[in-house]
């Protein structure tokens, strides 16, 4: 996932759209746990070949029947948390406030 200057979010699916709406879905989750603008949102496929470029760091690809949400849902979800935990501290680091995970 990649966030822009402008707010737009890149949200990066490695797993293929065959009328299931997978992409779709997929993307959802992650902007439930950003909490961004749908309307901001883009959504990259990636490819086997860039899969197997970085030694399959998206792991199995495949799609059939309901398979890609169903074994997708959970690391999406967390990577749009982790992604949402880092803008935090992010901005906790800029106005010199606490850690967001602070109590």
């Amino acid at each position: 996932m990649v966030i822009k200057p402008d707010d737009t979010t890149v949200i990066r699916i490695a797993r293929s759209e065959m009328g299931q709406g997978t992409l779709t879905g997929l993307a959802q989750l992650v902007v439930e746990e950003l909490e961004c603008d749908w309307n901001k949102v883009a959504v990259d496929r990636i490819t086997p070949g860039q899969n197997l470029a970085r030694k399959r760091v998206w792991g199995d690809m495949s799609t059939g029947g309901s398979r890609g949400i169903r074994t997708s849902q959970d690391y999406v979800r967390r990577a749009g948390a982790a992604a949402r935990i880092m803008l935090l501290q992010a901005a906790a680091n800029e106005w010199k406030c606490r850690s967001v995970s602070s109590p």
